[in-house]
């Protein structure tokens, strides 16, 4: 770790950076690749893995930086991920390997050594680094256990509140929110029934029954507006009485054939059935009023002791517009 010049009375240590063997008569610089830290020195050090010595002569090792690696000690460069491994995978600061994902894709444990895999539709895409246990989930979408590689769409998309499988807890207390549980979400809690429009609500009053308040209102004061004109509306029904007829006939067939349509789709989808396409969807959709759906209006389930099934939701939806027409 010394060198002396011709002549030298004495022997000086090399600078770090530089070592020097025995009887050496100027010191060398430690080759690209390997670092020495301290004077005086005999040898260079290698570069740990995730480290590099760019240039010969280097006192320390710089660490690779993000999206490159190291993978073998006494490194003078590091390799890039994207090019080596794939343009999936990446890297922090001084890694050996790459262990990390780009924002679109996942770390997965599984198939042995690992490997980035692209995130499936449901998954938040926001940063790199996502792992399998740690994968975010978009509100409307479910998945069973934190090492689970498939995503559901839930069916009742306000009770899958979406985010991570929090640790120590199950998939359903994590992503379902207050009031539902089960597989999906699919299920409300005791003192919730299912909306339409909302998903599980809690069974007060202000929730539950607020649509059948406003029905019932809307209802008597029709009933109010043809007794005022009940007269005025008897003459108007003798005066048209023969169109009103032909009209009625026509009306009941459009109904009755829209209350086998929907009632059909609604039945397919309670049942777990795939949606049907979109133009069709859209035209259901507007003529869903035809239904005179008193289960989507009236919560059966805040008055069922038991669970208010498909089979009674069936039952009356097909018995209720009968009901009106007789």
């Amino acid at each position: 770790g010394k060198s002396s010049g011709s002549g030298a009375s004495q022997c000086d240590d090399c600078e770090s950076g530089t070592f020097a063997e025995a009887a050496a008569t100027t010191c060398s610089k430690c080759p690209a690749g390997l670092h020495q830290p301290a004077k005086g020195s005999a040898s260079c050090l290698n570069c740990s893995a995730g480290t590099h010595a760019p240039s010969a002569g280097s006192s320390t090792c710089e660490p690779c930086g993000e999206g490159y690696f190291a993978p073998h000690p006494g490194m003078y460069a590091c390799l890039k991920c994207s090019t080596e491994k794939g343009a999936s995978y990446d890297s922090v600061e001084g890694s050996a390997e790459c262990d990390r994902c780009v924002a679109d894709t996942y770390w997965d444990e599984g198939g042995g050594g690992g490997g980035c895999i692209d995130k499936p539709e449901g998954v938040v895409v926001d940063e790199p680094g996502t792992t399998l246990e740690k994968m975010k989930l978009k509100p409307g979408y479910f998945r069973f256990s934190a090492m689970s590689t498939e995503v559901y769409q839930c069916h009742h998309y306000w009770n899958c509140k979406g985010g991570k499988i929090r640790s120590n807890s199950t998939a359903i207390d994590s992503l379902c929110r207050k009031g539902s549980r089960g597989p999906l979400c699919s299920i409300c809690a005791d003192n919730y029934y299912m909306s339409d429009f909302s998903g599980c609500q809690s069974c007060g009053i202000g929730n539950a029954w607020l649509g059948p308040l406003v029905f019932v209102v809307i209802l008597l004061l029709c009933a109010a507006v043809a007794f005022c004109y009940q007269e005025k509306l008897k003459d108007l029904y003798n005066r048209f009485e023969h169109k009103l007829m032909e009209l009625s006939q026509k009306a009941t067939i459009a109904f009755v054939t829209m209350q086998i349509l929907i009632i059909l789709n609604t039945t397919h989808k309670s049942v777990g059935g795939k949606e049907v396409p979109s133009p069709y969807l859209d035209f259901l959709a507007l003529t869903g009023f035809t239904t005179l759906d008193v289960v989507s209006l009236v919560p059966f389930d805040c008055m069922y002791e038991t669970s208010f099934d498909h089979f009674h939701a069936l039952l009356l939806e097909s018995l209720v517009p009968l009901v009106l027409l007789v």
